[in-house]
């Protein structure tokens, strides 16, 4: 199934949350029910939607927070050094910061501190801020302290401009014809490749685009590495927002050409490649053909 993947969704969120979403030297923030999660990859790509995030912690006390902070931290609380953030904190107490980050702008920080959480949205997203601050209780004058913050963000293009992606499944082909080798009897379009070491074949997505190629090395002690080379704009994908593990490199050994719709699945060799990625690796072990499926993605226009 074909699903548009955007990467932004800052102005849905403002939408949702009722925020004015105004580019200022502060904006004002949204007092949210407290996201209780382990990280602030769960707050800000799972219940805000960004695609990276992250937590700053272990705040209170006599502790200098004033500093820089590095990462970027998908759903499942993995690092993405390729898409990492610096965070500066300056004129940090307990009761308020200012902040700039590079290179990726911020698109919302959670202030968590106190019954509610401050979310401060940036629409368009911005690289610093002033005076941001806990939820403040003002009917009782009570002004609470800060006990960890989240940056949220996403990706961007050299021009500063979010992202869209649509995502792909994709097979490597055995030569350059997308449809060469289909399973035997199958309803589905997988394809499967004849193993020869040192082989390059073509990888389509989505039937017939193409997507890059897949190299087959000579066995090594019974084993083979397969490396994967995308192209043409697509990238490693995988749904950030999946609680489970999602191995987006699938690969099945077979001794005779394989029949009946595959069982993707339970593919005997599986790894993950960070989303974004155009390379990945997996090594099988040597037999005559090889069903090679990836989780793929490409850009198109952000509606």
């Amino acid at each position: 199934m074909k699903i548009k993947y955007s990467f932004v969704l800052i102005a849905v969120l403002a939408l949702l949350l009722g925020a004015t979403g105004a580019l200022a030297a502060s904006v004002t923030p949204i007092a949210y029910d407290n996201m209780e999660h382990k990280d602030a990859a769960h707050i800000c790509v799972t219940e805000l939607g960004f695609d990276w995030g992250l937590k700053i912690e272990a705040w209170g006390g006599d502790r200098d927070m004033n500093g820089t902070y590095s990462g970027a931290y998908d759903s499942k609380g993995k690092l993405h050094e390729d898409f990492e953030n610096v965070i500066t904190l300056s004129k940090a107490t307990r009761y308020s910061f200012d902040w700039a980050s590079a290179p990726y702008a911020i698109g919302a920080v959670v202030v968590q501190g106190g019954p509610m959480d401050n979310i401060f949205v940036y629409d368009p997203a911005v690289n610093e801020d002033e005076y941001l601050y806990p939820y403040k209780k003002f009917d009782k004058g009570k002004q609470e302290t800060i006990s960890h913050l989240n940056f949220c963000w996403n990706k961007t293009d050299e021009n500063g401009e979010d992202e869209c992606y649509q995502e792909e499944t994709a097979w490597a082909a055995n030569g350059d014809v997308p449809l060469e080798l289909r399973y035997i009897g199958a309803s589905q379009w997988a394809t499967y490749v004849e193993f020869e070491a040192e082989k390059t074949v073509s990888l389509f997505a989505g039937r017939t685009i193409p997507a890059g190629t897949v190299t087959f090395s000579a066995p090594v002690d019974g084993w083979v590495t397969i490396t994967v080379n995308l192209e043409n704009g697509f990238v490693f994908y995988y749904d950030l927002a999946d609680e489970e593990e999602d191995d987006n490199l699938k690969v099945q050994d077979y001794e005779f050409p394989p029949e009946g719709n595959p069982a993707i699945g339970l593919f005997d060799w599986k790894t993950f490649i960070p989303g974004g990625s155009t390379t990945g690796t997996i090594v099988v072990p040597v037999n005559n053909y090889y069903g090679v499926h990836l989780d793929v993605a490409f850009p198109v226009e952000c509606e």
